[in-house]
């Protein structure tokens, strides 16, 4: 059914009619839309429907007002491309909980909050939050499954702290546009005043 997903998001409304003496009654009974494509077989067609109140599960409000930036890091919004920033590595050694890699150059902080995906070893394919990097040790705030095998390579990149510095400093010149876009695309109030105890 290659055309099917022109039933996403049509109007679905049941019924129930009461054949009630003396007089018969129509209620509507159930409100939704179709979610996907649905699945045909030789006899039927299977829809997935969606109730009308799953419209109400949204963040409300949409856009939080704090000092640090509400975009996620390389998404679309942010706008700066992740694979400029993708370095290789190996494991050196290893705990449950930290790397030691090979031949970082980067400065402390730099994978702060970053990323990791291992491409080799008995952690194939798993990814995993940086919380700190010193040196050419990596912090994670979850322990690994199991410990890394020694000679493992890994994909990884740095994090954002979501402040305007990092925002201008760090990850400015990998966005293609005017000299300011960085500024644009930044989405805090960093000068927000701070709460205190006279205001709050």
């Amino acid at each position: 059914m290659g055309e099917g997903r022109k039933f996403h998001g049509a109007a679905v409304s049941i019924y129930l009619h009461d054949f009630g003496i003396p007089t018969p009654a129509t209620r509507l009974y159930w409100a939704g839309s179709v979610q996907g494509a649905p699945k045909a077989g030789l006899d039927e067609v299977e829809f997935t429907l969606e109730n009308l109140l799953a419209k109400l599960d949204v963040q409300v409000p949409r856009d939080y007002f704090q000092r640090e930036c509400n975009r996620a890091l390389y998404d679309q919004y942010c706008g700066v491309d992740r694979d400029i920033f993708e370095v290789s590595g190996s494991v050196a050694s290893a705990t449950i909980s930290t790397v030691t890699a090979v031949s970082i150059t980067q400065a402390d902080g730099w994978f702060d909050l970053g990323r990791i995906e291992f491409t080799s070893g008995n952690l194939l394919g798993l990814e995993q939050t940086i919380a700190t990097q010193v040196g050419t040790l990596l912090t994670f705030f979850m322990p690994f499954p199991e410990i890394p095998d020694a000679g493992s390579t890994f994909l990884f990149w740095p994090g954002c702290h979501k402040t305007i510095a990092d925002c201008r400093d760090k990850f400015g010149s990998a966005r293609v546009g005017a000299p300011l876009d960085w500024f644009r695309r930044f989405h805090g109030f960093p000068y927000m005043p701070e709460m205190d105890e006279i205001v709050g």
